[in-house]
């Protein structure tokens, strides 16, 4: 066991909040280290030079003497109230909270700037799910294709890369 983790738990063994099991385990460490046993000694001492002091009894009105002083102040330094902070403290506060978020701001957009976004010349077509005729999916598609006919309207191209290269939010998507 480290003599660090038994220390800290033989305090909290003198206060009873070590489980049994732990309790036997930090104890055992304790009768086998000289280091740990002589802490032990020492913090039952000093818990039985505590427990043999008389209590401290207080007045009634103690508590609302004690807050009418806080209240007032009494024993805050006057420079607590009525030192302004400087202009300069101010600017430098501000500039270093802007340039932790210029910071964060750069690191970000370089870190998207590694990911490789796909070249104008790279076009990648969004294809729709592989059907067969008579499938369930095709029978929309072809319903909108006579109607575009009917219409006059002419058969939609393909959505690629390239096709929104000129749309501004668009362009800068990455494909999944």
């Amino acid at each position: 066991m480290n003599c660090n983790t038994c220390r800290y738990e033989l305090s909290q063994c003198l206060d009873g909040r070590l489980p049994s099991g732990r309790r036997a385990t930090v104890l055992a460490h304790a009768e086998a280290c000289a280091p740990c046993g002589q802490f032990w000694e020492e913090l039952q001492s000093a818990q039985r030079l505590t427990l043999s002091l008389r209590p401290t009894q207080v007045g009634g009105d103690f508590r609302e003497g004690l807050w009418e002083r806080i209240q007032a102040g009494e024993g805050t330094p006057d420079a607590v109230f009525q030192e302004p902070i400087p202009v300069a403290t101010k600017v430098r506060y501000t500039l270093s909270g802007a340039a932790a978020a210029a910071a964060l701001l750069i690191g970000v957009t370089l870190l998207q700037g590694e990911r490789r976004a796909p070249s104008a010349s790279e076009e990648v077509a969004v294809t729709a799910p592989v059907t067969t005729p008579g499938s369930v999916v095709e029978q929309p598609r072809v319903e909108q294709a006579r109607l575009e006919q009917a219409a006059g309207l002419q058969p939609r191209a393909p959505v690629t890369n390239a096709s929104l290269a000129g749309t501004p939010l668009l362009s800068s998507a990455q494909p999944l």
